[in-house]
Order: structure tokens, then sequence, then C-alpha cells
């Protein structure tokens, strides 16, 4: 039994120096960033990596998924963080990673001249009221148009096709227990 406390007792001293080891390093890394305390090197560089293949996936161009932090990944961060209603720091986390993959709808970088920004403003308000499951990308498709309908109809609202400045205005601006049947991220 003493052999057993004392084995408990060093992997106890083993297991405190680690966490110190870590927090040191995090917090080296972290002034240097400006970001929050980073893992171990090869954990980070797997989220570098993973960041940089969802963003890419998204039309966001990180770069190479190397795994190397670059300033078009960080640039790439950045503008993700913006389109997706982030606080913007360019930061790579674990949190960043889940979002990028797990979060609906996807937060998609609007291609070609048919992306609106006034519809993207509304997939992104309608997504965080549960009316809209679909790419953030600016196109007014069916499934935004449905979704907006679907708003319209919750609220006692006029159904309006048009997505403007005044549509994006009710949805703004109407009773916030209105919420769609799908959960909003």
């Amino acid at each position: 039994m003493v052999r057993t406390v004392r084995s408990d007792a060093m992997k106890k001293a083993v297991f405190l120096s680690v966490l110190a080891s870590l927090a040191a390093f995090g917090s080296a890394a972290a002034q240097e960033t400006g970001c929050p305390a980073s893992p171990p090197a090869q954990v980070y560089a797997a989220y570098v990596k993973a960041v940089q293949l969802e963003l890419n996936l998204v039309n966001f161009d990180a770069g190479p998924p190397n795994g190397e932090t670059s300033p078009k990944t960080t640039e790439a961060v950045s503008d993700y963080q913006r389109q997706a209603g982030l606080p913007v720091d360019g930061c790579i986390t674990q949190t960043l990673v889940d979002r990028l993959r797990f979060v609906l709808p996807k937060t998609v970088k609007p291609r070609g001249s048919h992306a609106k920004p006034d519809v993207v403003e509304a997939q992104t308000l309608l997504s965080r009221r549960g009316f809209y499951l679909g790419a953030v990308d600016g196109i007014a498709g069916r499934r935004t148009r449905a979704a907006l309908h679907r708003f319209q109809e919750a609220a006692g609202l006029p159904a309006k096709a048009v997505i403007d400045s005044k549509t994006i205005e009710s949805i703004k601006t109407a009773d916030p227990t209105i919420r769609g049947d799908r959960a909003a991220p």
C-alpha cells in the first residue's frame, strides 16, 4: 500500500510538472501572437492544418494545408471570423476548428458577382433564429427564400420575396422568441 501511495504521489508530481510546462509554453505563445495560450507544437500544427483544410473548402484561401501558420492563413482566419460574426483576432484554436467542422450552416465566402451582401446578412440572421440551414453564400436560392417565408409567417409579417434592407431590419427587430424548428448555431 505504501508503494502505491508513493507511486501515486510521483504520478501526481509528474502530471503537475507537465501542466506547468504546458502553461509556460502556452503563455510564451500567447505573448508572441496575442492569442490565447497555445497547445504543444504538434497539437497546434494539427489545429492549423485542420483550419487550413476547412477554410479552403469554404472558399477562404488559407494556403496549402501544411500545418504552418502563414500570413495568408491568419488573413483567411480573420476573414472567416468576420464573415461568421465572430470576434476577429486571427487566432487558431480548437474552438475555431470545431466551428469550421461542425457548426451549421457553414459560413462560405461568396464567390462571383451572384453573391449579395444583403443576402449574406439575411442568411446569417435567419440561421441564428433557426429558420435557415444552408450555406451562408450570399445567393438567395430556394432554401433562403423558404426560410424567409417561414420566418415571415412565424412573425406575422406579410410575405416579401425580396431581400433588402427593410427585410433585414424586420428580422433584426422581430421578437427574439420567434424561432424556427432548426437548431441555431
